[in-house]
């Protein structure tokens, strides 16, 4: 059962690493452009 979860963890951990990378929350700017700011609505 231990090694269920093991594989389980690990799984989970790859799977959360390769999301962060793919969707990044502060995305790079290009260029040295400072990021936009949206109007508060």
């Amino acid at each position: 059962m231990t090694d269920l979860l093991d594989w389980f963890t690990a799984i989970c951990a790859v799977v959360l690493v390769y999301a962060a990378l793919r969707h990044p929350l502060y995305p790079p700017h290009k260029d040295g452009e400072p990021p936009k700011r949206q109007p508060p609505s």
